[in-house]
């Protein structure tokens, strides 16, 4: 991670180091990464764990315990011999890959990771709770590609699994609701290609934008239903990321 100075023209390598020599951090490809918004300053990188800056990264504090399965069978790429690892980390496993902080209510963040786990603070990582369990339906080990925290209630939250790396090809998503003690998958048939990307309309709760491998989806009715969107983009084509 790196952070560049558009008037000065410099850049900086911010990346946090670890605390403990003995635990190495993990970091993903496509690590976590969220700027807070009540203060610009302060940023949040994932690796295992997660890390908070309030001077843009120049010091990092760690504010959460492994918050991935940390199986040591998916952490041994650089033991099993064959080809060289990676140095850009893209082989890396249990690792953070979504930090979505709430826009509404100070101290409250969400986090997943490539494994199927997903937690949530209401104080800032002082505690952590594990929310995965009542995403009824998730599949065991998958990535959360996505987590959006919405900004019509500040217990609210929308999460994506990616289970195409395990072969299954079926979009997944649910509305998590009261700060984690409600979840409900929204229905998703006739939508074509696993889910990576979900948003809530900031003006209309009820519009929902879902971008999948194949194709862009609206709903008008809260996730009970969905519309392929095609007007000036292909009928099927990757929609990654959504603003």
């Amino acid at each position: 991670v790196v952070r560049y100075d558009l008037d000065a023209g410099t850049r900086r390598m911010i990346r946090p180091a670890a605390d403990d020599p003995k635990v190495p951090l993990r970091f993903n490809w496509n690590a976590a990464i969220a700027q807070d918004p009540f203060d610009p300053a302060t940023i949040y990188f994932g690796s295992q764990f997660v890390h908070r800056s309030g001077d843009r990264g120049e010091t990092w504090q760690t504010i959460s315990p492994d918050l991935t399965r940390n199986d040591p069978k998916r952490q041994d790429q650089a033991k099993n011999g064959g080809l060289t690892p990676d140095v850009t980390g893209a082989e890396n496993n249990t690792t953070l890959v979504a930090i979505e902080p709430s826009p509404l209510e100070q101290g409250v963040l969400w986090a997943g990771s490539d494994d199927g786990r997903m937690h949530l603070t209401r104080d800032a990582g002082a505690s952590w709770q594990s929310i995965e369990g009542r995403l009824k339906g998730a599949p065991g080990d998958g990535y959360v590609a996505h987590i959006h925290a919405s900004q019509h209630a500040a217990g609210r939250a929308f999460v994506v699994i990616d289970n195409h790396r395990n072969g299954d090809m079926r979009p997944y998503a649910w509305r998590v609701d009261d700060y984690g003690a409600k979840a409900s998958a929204l229905a998703l048939q006739g939508v074509d290609g696993y889910a990576l990307k979900l948003l809530e309309d900031p003006v209309e709760p009820r519009l929902l934008y879902l971008g999948t491998e194949l194709g862009l989806y609206l709903s008008f009715d809260a996730g009970a239903s969905w519309i392929r969107h095609t007007v000036g983009l292909p009928k099927a084509v990757s929609v990654m990321d959504l603003a």
